[in-house]
């Protein structure tokens, strides 16, 4: 069965509309779930880096805060143990035992037992007990001396809350004290670590260990304490001052502790003797060695106890039931001591769980909406799509009749055209856009005829226009030295220098060659601009200066009379910047002369380096002037080893993508990381320098030529 193109027509339009909105329509919806999908899942994993960047950072700044308040605590810690062991060094040098006593004890200072009463204020008080079997007339002499200190322990322990409880033990077996305190039957102050550890350290200062206080309500009690001697060295007593671990705990190591941070603090031997509830959960009796629970019987802390001992301060994490802490500490150096601050890893982490919670919330969010709004886009798409089918089906059912045989021919002449029969012509006279679009196919053919021509005429300049850069390029570079070393047959001497240009073609020069046996002229210049007119000037500098350092003139005069002939019908006003020199290889002395260039760097052998110091002078090219107007010479000498480093401003102007020049400063430190010290290869140090201005200028364009001549003397061997 044959149909019209009409039906043809339609039934292809409304073929095709179908099949392109179904197909439309289903990689529509796909790839928007797709990328909501996508967008989700990048969104939860972008979240969860994030979750994971905070926390490690969290960590990190938890274990620099703990550490810092750990070494804070410490310093605390340590200033109020110092400060009670002057106190106690004070009163040992305020005690004195001697007959020149009271023949009776003042009323202030009251005998005590284990039944004493309380007198009422303590603190108005003194006491004293004696040891089993001692008599009291035996000791009244020492006692009566000893009540002489009654003011002075009261002063103190009035000046210092932290101080419990300040007494001497004698070795005759009293024991005296302040505030008032009742004594423990039996109690004997020579038996005690106090005392015997005094003794032991021989005047030192001894601190004790936790022990049961047998003077102040069972107190767990750290003690301060020093021996007496008399002039005769014996030993007369031992003087100490009790401090309480509650009072160690609150007082000395947590005055820095934030919520959810706990503090500790061990002893030499690894034992917790104060923090948290360390006081109420040890008991005993005073009669009794305290025993303190020990770090070194767990495993992951005995870790950390000998970490700690090694008296630095550092971080580490451990677990504790089961619980990841986190452990800064430091150490208590007056007393061998070593403070730590705990804090839960889950405390640390507890800003980043909730940011996570936040995260899950909003992708449920997220996902929530993202479904609606597909919903409700496909809702939209297919409404659409209906509505533009219909409308394709009317405007394919009108325009079908009249575009059929025309467009055949159009589709006929376009495939012409197509083929590369650009001369074909479509000769259609509908009246209407297809006559237009017609026209249009032949002056698109005529242009596109006329484009290819141009573009092969183009492309045939442009392969000249290259040809010609690259052979003045290579021109050029066969201008400069550029074989290295240059100089083989000589060891006095080593040169290695390099120039790239900014384009095809630059306006920078180096040059150096021996005008005679002893005497190596060498240069470095800039001309002003860039491209083939710079390089033609390069080119006539470099002969003039050649040729006239070769004819024996001085650096000052080669750059005189080669400015004079460069400005000589110098109608575009070009100039060039230059810094010529001659060393004498025999002595190192460098005579050299600058015409408006940046100053070399002096290199020593010992890789200290300096800008050279010396007249700006003007640069060559501009106008003729006298020998002795601007051109001035100096010299410096090379001992042998040491190295002159020339270059041109593209070097130190190159910028960043901030526009941060790289600037005389980087340069010096970039020739320091390979300075040409004996041994080395010069071209080791150039490329250095070339290799850093590339990193600094981090993908920036070069806008200047960069030439680097550098020259290292090594004498006459």
């Amino acid at each position: 069965m044959k149909f019209s193109i009409q039906i043809k027509i339609l039934s292809a339009l409304f073929l095709i509309s179908i099949l392109t909105f179904g197909i439309v329509s289903f990689y529509s919806i796909r790839e928007m779930r797709r990328m909501g999908e996508t967008a989700m899942k990048y969104g939860d994993q972008v979240g969860m880096l994030a979750v994971g960047d905070a926390k490690s950072g969290l960590i990190r700044q938890a274990k620099e805060e703990l550490q810092a308040l750990a070494e804070d605590q410490a310093y605390i810690t340590g200033l109020n143990l110092k400060r009670i062991a002057a106190q106690v060094e004070n009163l040992a040098g305020f005690c004195r035992f001697g007959n020149d006593a009271p023949p009776h004890i003042p009323d202030h200072v009251l005998f005590t037992e284990e039944s004493s009463a309380h007198p009422g204020n303590a603190g108005d008080f003194s006491s004293f007990s004696l040891a089993p079997g001692v008599s009291l007339k035996e000791v009244q002499p020492e006692i009566g001396a000893l009540a002489r200190l009654h003011n002075l322990f009261k002063f103190i322990q009035f000046n210092d809350p932290c101080i419990r409880l300040i007494y001497i033990g004698t070795q005759k077996g009293v024991i005296y004290r302040y505030p008032w305190a009742a004594s423990k039957r039996d109690y004997d102050p020579r038996t005690r670590t106090w005392y015997t550890g005094a003794a032991a350290a021989k005047g030192n200062l001894f601190w004790s260990q936790p022990y049961w206080s047998a003077s102040r309500m069972n107190e767990l009690t750290v003690t301060c304490s020093k021996a007496l001697y008399g002039k005769d060295k014996k030993l007369l007593g031992v003087i100490g001052a009790d401090v309480s671990v509650k009072s160690i705990t609150r007082d000395f190591i947590s005055t820095q502790t934030r919520r959810g941070t706990h503090s500790f603090l061990i002893n030499s031997a690894g034992e917790i003797i104060a923090g948290g509830r360390i006081h109420e959960l040890v008991t005993g009796n005073w009669d009794q060695s305290a025993k303190m629970p020990s770090l070194m019987k767990d495993g992951e802390l005995e870790a950390l106890c000998r970490k700690m001992l090694e008296m630095k301060a550092g971080t580490a994490t451990v677990t504790i039931n089961g619980v990841k802490q986190i452990v800064g500490y430091a150490p208590v150096k007056a007393c061998s001591w070593s403070i730590a601050l705990i804090q839960t890893e889950a405390e640390t982490l507890k800003p980043a769980f909730e940011t996570e919670a936040e995260i899950h919330d909003d992708k449920l969010k997220a996902e929530h909406f993202m479904n609606e709004a597909l919903s409700m886009n496909l809702k939209i798409f297919m409404g659409f799509s209906l509505f533009m089918l219909a409308i394709i089906l009317f405007i394919g059912y009108m325009l079908a009749k009249h575009l059929s045989n025309p467009i055949r021919k159009l589709i006929a002449g376009a495939k012409k055209i197509g083929a590369g029969y650009l001369d074909w012509k479509l000769e259609l006279k509908t009246g209407d856009e297809i006559e237009e679009l017609s026209d249009t196919f032949n002056s698109m053919a005529h242009d596109l005829k006329n484009y290819i021509r141009n573009l092969n005429d183009a492309a045939r300049e442009k392969q000249r226009i290259e040809s010609d850069l690259k052979a003045a390029t290579e021109i050029q570079t066969s201008m400069l030295p550029r074989r290295f070393p240059p100089f083989p047959g000589r060891t006095d001497v080593d040169v290695y220098a390099v120039m790239e240009p900014a384009k095809e073609v630059g306006g920078d020069l180096y040059d150096f060659v021996f005008i005679d046996e002893n005497r190596l002229f060498f240069t470095v210049g800039d001309v002003s601009g860039k491209g083939i007119p710079a390089a033609l000037f390069m080119a006539t500098a470099k002969t003039l200066m050649r040729g006239f350092a070769l004819n024996g003139l001085s650096p000052a005069q080669i750059l005189h009379s080669s400015n004079n002939y460069l400005a000589d019908e110098n109608d575009t006003c070009m100039f060039i910047t230059v810094f010529c020199g001659i060393l004498d290889c025999r002595t190192g002395v460098v005579t050299y002369a600058n015409g408006g260039h940046n100053p070399p760097v002096v290199i020593r052998r010992d890789g200290n380096s300096s800008f050279l110091k010396m007249a700006p002078g003007f640069p060559l090219g501009p106008f003729e002037m006298a020998m002795n107007e601007v051109y001035v010479e100096g010299q410096f000498i090379l001992e042998p080893g040491d190295s002159v480093f020339a270059y041109t401003d593209g070097v130190t102007e190159a910028v960043n993508p901030e526009d941060e020049l790289f600037g005389e400063g980087r340069m010096s430190l970039a020739l320091s990381v390979a300075p040409p010290v004996p041994g080395t290869d010069l071209k080791t140090t150039v490329d250095t320098v070339r290799r850093i201005v590339r990193e600094h200028a981090n993908g920036t364009p070069q806008s200047d030529d960069i030439t680097m001549l550098l020259i290292r003397y090594n004498g006459k061997k």
